[in-house]
């Protein structure tokens, strides 16, 4: 086969394949529609969860725990962790100040580099791009169990309390998120409130649901974006 029939047969291919999208481009017109489809639902998610989050600024009290989604892989394994109500994968405390609402919370992973106990603003918190929702509950904390709550909450921030990696409850020089919240919550009401912890291979842990299904207390509202 010579080089001269050899150019002309891809010739004739390329052409032919141009012609073809030329003549039929349903695929790609598609392609748009669904980006535009997709594009469209991110932004009414988007608007919906800023709503919501804007709703939660409405009824949200100093003290209140809020719970959240995570629409990670690792959020899916924490779940399951819960043995009553598997909704919420992270948990912390609100404390407002000056009317800026920000949420004290123990996190660890890729998202928090140097590991430390975080306080973020609620937007940033319950953000839709990271959760698929979160939850506002609340206990029956007085005005000085409120008082020495955020005492620990501030000790602990300033402190850089370090995220507990070895999910280790019987110590308090690291905690994870439930732990850092049941543990505060002991120790404002002067062991007041117990909490129930479950075992998992022998290790003992406190998962969210122990904390937000507490008999004391009280569902203010669950948001689902």
């Amino acid at each position: 086969m010579n080089v001269s029939f050899i150019k002309k047969r891809w010739l004739l291919s390329c052409l032919f394949a141009f012609a073809c999208s030329a003549c039929n481009p349903y695929s790609t017109a598609s392609d748009n529609t669904q980006q535009l489809q997709l594009a469209e639902w991110k932004a009414a998610r988007q608007k919906h969860s800023l709503e919501c989050i804007d709703s939660a600024r409405l009824i949200l009290k100093d003290g209140d725990i809020i719970t959240r989604t995570g629409n990670d892989f690792t959020s899916q394994g924490l779940r399951q962790l819960c043995q009553l109500d598997a909704t919420y994968s992270h948990c912390g405390i609100v404390s407002i100040s000056d009317s800026n609402i920000y949420v004290y919370h123990a996190l660890g992973g890729e998202i928090n580099p140097d590991q430390k106990l975080k306080k973020e603003t609620l937007g940033n918190f319950c953000d839709a791009l990271d959760n698929l929702g979160f939850g506002v509950f609340r206990f029956p904390l007085t005005a000085d169990q409120n008082g020495k709550l955020h005492k620990l909450l501030s000790h602990h921030y300033a402190a850089g309390l370090p995220f507990d990696m070895k999910f280790d409850l019987h110590t308090d020089t690291a905690m994870y998120c439930s732990e850092f919240v049941y543990k505060m919550l002991e120790q404002a009401s002067a062991y007041g409130f117990r909490f129930r912890k479950d075992t998992l291979n022998g290790l003992a842990y406190v998962a969210p649901d122990r904390i937000f299904l507490h008999p004391r207390c009280s569902e203010i509202r669950r948001y689902v974006y």
